[in-house]
């Protein structure tokens, strides 16, 4: 290879863009990216440190406005060290200007939100401050540095784009010595709010512990005084046979339950209560007989809807089973409800369904409560 070659292919070239439109309205026969010649010793140094910075390439937004082509790389140079500079300026006066607004925020903005806290109970009732505070009660246990989001136009704003560019103005400011103090003392008071919430749930744990096991206590307790009526009735109105069932612990509750039932409603038995599997069998076959031929049996379900409307020989039982109720119980419920029977399998909004008027009775012995249903139908059959 000889030197005259050599030099060729070291020789500087610098790429500059010149605009189509720029080029023909200056005269000049050549546009778009040119690779223009130059020697480094020519220029000065800072032309030379311009160049560099723009990777050996120039084009309208580096320099400020279109290139024609007849300008001389050291004059390009030189606009876009003055636009460099400018630029800088200007960035450094809004840069400034951003820090002042975050000084601003920052030592404005309200310490925290307003916290009430009742100490007998630990209820925590939290007042959200406007504008947004340097501490946030997000919950009723912990508190947020909301100041840090404030941070956050930074990395988003035109004005400031660039992790490095927004770093720095978030330095500044926190750098600021009163924005220092400011959040010294927006921490101090952190500490101490997240201290009082910590008691307060402290407290409402306590609370509930407590009353979980007052509950668990009456629970326990009604349990046994249950099991002791239990017994009672057991010993007192039922068969020898039974009593030595309950004496093995082998006579179910249920059992119990239907004959301190049938008991209790004694008072009542002349209004002749529901027997349910009678009832199934009535709400089957009513709904077959509505049903086409090749129908076939499914399971009953029933609903409870609200009674709008009784016949005067219903309303008559009502009555009646009113006034029974109050003259034999004391602590005694009458509701009264419309109770609508259906095939599972024909459950559309055509499909048939069995009404019956019904009255339930409900009475509480002890710590039993008894249930007894009885149909408002025509002579009560």
């Amino acid at each position: 290879m000889n030197s005259q070659n050599t030099q060729a292919q070291n020789q500087f070239h610098a790429v500059i863009f010149v605009d189509q439109k720029a080029a023909l309205l200056a005269g000049n026969d050549q546009y778009g990216s040119l690779k223009i010649p130059f020697k480094p010793s020519e220029l000065s140094e800072q032309q030379r440190l311009t160049l560099a910075k723009f990777n050996f390439s120039l084009n309208d937004s580096i320099v400020g406005k279109p290139i024609n082509g007849t300008e001389s790389l050291a004059e390009l140079l030189d606009i876009a060290a003055q636009k460099l500079a400018a630029d800088a300026l200007a960035q450094a006066a809004e840069d400034r200007q951003c820090v002042d607004l975050m000084i601003a925020k920052l030592l404005d903005a309200p310490l925290a939100d307003d916290l009430a806290l009742n100490e007998e109970t630990g209820q925590v009732v939290i007042q959200p401050a406007k504008p947004i505070p340097l501490l946030r009660i997000d919950s009723h246990t912990s508190v947020k540095r909301s100041w840090l989001d404030f941070f956050s136009v930074l990395w988003v704003s035109p004005a400031t784009g660039g992790s490095d560019r927004a770093k720095a103005i978030r330095a500044t400011v926190l750098s600021y010595p009163d924005v220092v103090q400011r959040l010294v003392t927006a921490e101090e008071h952190a500490a101490e709010l997240e201290q009082r919430l910590e008691a307060a749930r402290f407290t409402r744990g306590r609370l509930a512990t407590e009353k979980r096991e007052i509950q668990e206590r009456l629970d326990a307790e009604a349990k046994i005084r249950r099991a002791e009526q239990l017994g009672v009735f057991v010993m007192t109105h039922m068969p020898i046979l039974s009593q030595q069932k309950w004496a093995n612990e082998l006579l179910p509750e249920s059992d119990i339950i239907q004959a301190m039932t049938a008991k209790t409603f004694e008072p009542l038995d002349h209004f002749k209560p529901i027997n349910q599997e009678l009832l199934k069998l009535s709400i089957s076959d009513y709904c077959l007989d509505q049903l086409p031929v090749y129908a076939e049996p499914s399971q009953v379900r029933s609903i409870e809807r609200t009674l709008e409307q009784l016949t005067d020989e219903q309303f008559l039982q009502l009555r009646a089973i009113k006034e029974a109720v109050k003259c034999h119980f004391q602590n005694a419920t009458v509701m009264q409800y419309l109770l609508v029977g259906y095939l599972a399998d024909y459950s559309g909004d055509s499909d048939p369904e069995y009404c019956l008027p019904v009255v339930r009775v409900t009475v509480t012995v002890g710590e039993i409560s008894l249930s007894r249903e009885y149909a408002l139908t025509a002579g009560n059959e």
